[in-house]
């Protein structure tokens, strides 16, 4: 996997995945193959049980710019855009199985916040600047935007932040739960040290969390109760959930195995 992509770099260090889109020389905006390259790297990482955490990341003093407006347009006219090649690449990022962790610094628009929408954990640079601007351009969020802010940030602040387009800064962003966490000096850094703290936890406990809370969303009350007892109970059955106990009683570290 790792250097086979044109617009990607994906390293694999341990447990740690880190996707980076590499597109610096044109702010990093979203093209039919960048598109298709995301697509197939999360799908692809989703069937490797040996990584636990993957980290997205992007070249250069901005993370994405949108839509790359070069991408070449459609034969069936230039008022409507393709669909992208694979599968919409932000559903790959949304249904990767394992925590994703997404670092931002500069700029942040578009399609590239619709595309941070989708991991679990999201680390911002107090540079870093946010916007839903796709009206300001005649088009629509098509990414998933109009439906995952509103999850994030409630109703009125996604509309506000839909229909204005206007730029909020970092700090503003982690006001209202668009960013997680703001952090001081280097993103990579920041979201490494991110990944660590993921990782001290088991990889079984890790993705049936994180398929409680999304499964959960979207479900009234009672049915995610539901759901949530089913996984505990799951994950009551398994080694890791043993050494855990194990561990805790003899006070050191556990040693997780993902079975």
């Amino acid at each position: 996997m790792p250097g086979r992509y044109r617009s990607l770099r994906v390293e694999i260090e341990g447990r740690l995945a880190t996707v980076r889109i590499s597109r610096p020389e044109r702010q990093n905006r979203i093209d039919s193959v960048l598109a298709a390259e995301l697509a197939e790297a999360f799908s692809d990482l989703g069937h490797e049980p040996e990584i636990w955490v993957a980290v997205l990341l992007a070249a250069g003093p901005d993370f994405c710019l949108g839509e790359d407006p070069e991408d070449p347009p459609p034969a069936r006219g230039p008022w409507v855009r393709p669909a992208y090649p694979a599968f919409e690449f932000p559903e790959a990022v949304a249904a990767y199985p394992r925590p994703v962790l997404a670092g931002v610094r500069g700029r942040c628009v578009g399609a590239g916040l619709e595309l941070v929408l989708c991991a679990d954990i999201r680390l911002a640079t107090p540079d870093a600047v946010f916007a839903m601007d796709q009206l300001r351009h005649g088009t629509l969020p098509r990414f998933g935007g109009t439906q995952r802010l509103p999850r994030i940030v409630g109703r009125g602040r996604a509309l506000d932040l839909i229909l204005t387009g206007r730029e909020i800064p970092a700090p503003e962003a982690e006001q209202v739960g668009l960013i997680t966490r703001l952090v001081d000096g280097d993103i990579e850094a920041a979201a490494r040290q991110a990944a660590e703290e993921v990782l001290a936890n088991g990889p079984l406990g890790l993705m049936l969390a994180k398929e409680a809370v999304w499964r959960g969303l979207e479900l009234p009350l009672h049915q995610a109760l539901r759901v949530e007892n089913d996984l505990y109970l799951l994950l009551e059955t398994t080694a890791d959930r043993l050494e855990g106990k194990a561990a805790f009683l003899e006070r050191r570290r556990p040693v997780w195995q993902g079975r």
